[in-house]
């Protein structure tokens, strides 16, 4: 993660993707966050524990994500337009997203 306006590094996280970011997504209450990468994975993070909490494997690259507003619930459509919903995406363990 780096500073928006000087563009300094400010911290990372550690997680398992084996390509580059290609999309991310903020949870509504902005302590998660979501990442698709050229792996074909997704993962979820815990941003204030800087790491991975769960993951999903594709066929194909996901190119969108979007956390439900209200709810555990994150929408993704991949790059051959096929969308799905994955439910409780934050284990209930875990403070909820929203």
């Amino acid at each position: 993660m780096h500073d928006r306006d000087t563009a300094e590094k400010l911290f990372s996280l550690r997680g398992d993707h084996t390509q580059p970011i290609c999309f991310m997504s903020w949870s509504p209450n902005g302590k998660y966050m979501a990442t698709s990468s050229l792996d074909k994975q997704v993962l979820i993070w815990d941003v204030n524990r800087k790491q991975d909490i769960d993951r999903q494997k594709f066929d194909d690259r996901i190119c969108c994500m979007a956390w439900k507003p209200i709810g555990n619930t994150l929408a993704i459509i991949d790059v051959m337009g096929k969308y799905g919903v994955w439910e409780s995406v934050v284990p209930s363990s875990m403070k909820s997203p929203t």
